[in-house]
């Protein structure tokens, strides 16, 4: 997350600076403004991926958008009572950076706060790249993940 790494590939997701695309599971929306997220952004020829492979996400279960900046804004991670130091929720919550009782958290992972989202319409991007490139890239992300071997 850190790097703007994509989630699937493990490469830079875009040139530095962005703009970055941005797939995450639908809560009933688009993306919006300042939404927070704790998913890195992806390529658009592995979201195509995702979108077949993960469940979480087949059947149109996804939104995309363009991204132009993610800054850091804290994590997300479990948190203790500090008064008995057990878990106060047994899933991940986001806390900000900075926020008094970030120090009884530990985190999992890091958010981003994104700003200039543009929604998406992720079989646009699809077509937009072209079929040469997207097998290209399929191919690409097959020989990472050690498909065909």
């Amino acid at each position: 997350m850190l790097n703007a790494m994509c989630q699937v590939c493990s490469r830079p997701a875009g040139p530095d600076g962005g703009p970055y695309f941005w797939l995450l599971r639908s809560t009933g929306g688009p993306i919006q403004d300042g939404e927070r997220t704790a998913s890195p952004p992806v390529h658009v020829p592995c979201a195509a991926i995702s979108v077949q492979l993960c469940g979480a996400l087949r059947g149109g279960r996804y939104v995309t958008a363009w991204v132009d900046a993610a800054p850091v804004w804290g994590v997300a991670g479990v948190f203790y009572s500090p008064r008995t130091l057990k878990p106060t929720v047994s899933k991940l919550e986001y806390i900000e950076y900075g926020a008094p009782d970030a120090r009884w958290s530990v985190a999992h992972r890091q958010v981003v706060q994104l700003h200039g989202v543009r929604p998406a319409d992720l079989n646009a991007e699809i077509a937009r790249l072209g079929t040469d490139r997207l097998e290209q890239e399929f191919a690409r992300v097959a020989g990472l993940v050690g498909a065909g071997r």
